[in-house]
This record gives structure tokens, sequence and C-alpha cells, in this order.
């Protein structure tokens, strides 16, 4: 038998305080479309360091990420060149 995994809203927004206590702030954070990664405390907390927050698009997980990191580091080099 398995062991289920369960997260809500409270548990990310302090694992987020905490890595944001820890380390400096990701350009980006990305995850699947779980309410509990939706929640308006979620987003306050990281948009106000900056942080850009990505979404997987239903059904395309890992495959919408790449493309989403792929696109934002070709804009910093981009932005880095000029």
């Amino acid at each position: 038998m398995g062991t289920q995994c369960h997260h809500d809203t409270d548990l990310v927004v302090e694992a987020l305080i905490d890595a944001l206590g820890k380390h400096s702030p990701p350009a980006i954070v990305h995850q699947d479309q779980g309410s509990e990664y939706c929640s308006e405390r979620y987003d306050i907390i990281a948009l106000s360091q900056g942080v850009e927050l990505s979404f997987s698009a239903k059904g395309h997980h890992g495959k919408m990420a790449s493309r989403k990191v792929l696109s934002l580091l070709q804009d910093r080099d981009q932005s880095q060149k000029a």
C-alpha cells in the first residue's frame, strides 16, 4: 500500500516563505494548477519577491514547463546582451 501525499495552501505558503528566507528568490516558480498554488496568499508572497509564476497547461505538465523556462532564459540572455 502506497503513502498518500496531500498538501494544502498553508503548507505550500509556509514552504515558500521558508525557502525565500533561506535563498535568493528564483526568477520563476513552476507548478501544476493545484488549488494550493493558485491561492491569493501564495501569489502575493511570490510576486512581492519578484518571482514569476508559471503553470502547466492541463495534461501537458513537463512540456509546457520546459517551453516557458526556455523562453524566459532566451529573453534574459537577449536583455543581458543589449
